[in-house]
């Protein structure tokens, strides 16, 4: 078996896996029949969010992975069909708003600094805590509105479904980086989760596919 095909596996497994834990997500946050409301307790947002946050990151590297050796598309142009109205051709249509499908974050959020790059640890805890609004009123165990877990949930669910859609997305921008150091959702030390092992897989099969041939 070469390299490619090696990968190619691995690709899949690591994409069955997270698809599992997708779909989990996605039913965790479905409403209740009935609800009139976003809101969810505090504990299942912050469970979901817990295992939605590797899920990403670990898709990201699939992403990448999927995106080696594919080369930029050229951009078709888009065609006006012929005799429809939905859209412009009628009032209905110019009134009627698209339902916007929730689009997979391709890249790592940035990350943030402080603003003296030069502080060690210890200066940054001598520093005085920063006073939010509202920071006196925030409740730990209060609702929370899930409607972006919802949306973010949605969007990692159809990227695995079609991961070579998403790798053609990511060649598109032709950027292919990700940004340095522990991605986002990485649990250091011993993995809680079976998220956390499958970030760490596709954390090492980026760094394999990434080094020369000699060299692995």
């Amino acid at each position: 078996m070469d390299d490619r095909a090696w990968l190619a596996g691995a690709i899949e497994l690591n994409c069955e896996a997270l698809l599992r834990i997708a779909m989990r997500l996605v039913v965790m946050l479905r409403p209740p029949a009935g609800c009139m409301t976003d809101n969810v307790p505090a504990s299942l947002y912050y469970r979901v969010l817990r295992l939605l946050r590797p899920a990403e990151s670990a898709v990201r590297r699939l992403i990448v992975l999927e995106a080696i050796g594919l080369d930029p598309e050229p951009e078709r142009p888009r065609k006006d069909v012929p005799g429809d109205t939905s859209r412009s051709g009628s009032k209905a249509g110019r009134d009627r708003k698209p339902v916007a499908q929730p689009a997979f974050q391709l890249f790592d959020p940035f990350k943030p600094l402080p603003d003296n790059p030069w502080m060690t640890d210890g200066d940054m805890e001598k520093e005085e805590p920063l006073a939010l609004p509202g920071l006196q009123d925030f409740r730990p165990d209060a609702p929370r509105d899930a409607t972006s877990l919802r949306r973010r949930a949605r969007a990692l669910l159809d990227a695995l479904v079609d991961l070579p859609a998403q790798a053609r997305r990511l060649v598109r921008w032709r950027l292919k980086r990700l940004r340095p150091g522990f991605p986002p959702g990485y649990r250091r030390g011993r993995p809680v989760d079976e998220v956390d092992e499958i970030l760490r897989e596709c954390m090492s099969l980026l760094t394999w596919a990434e080094t020369p041939p000699g060299r692995r």
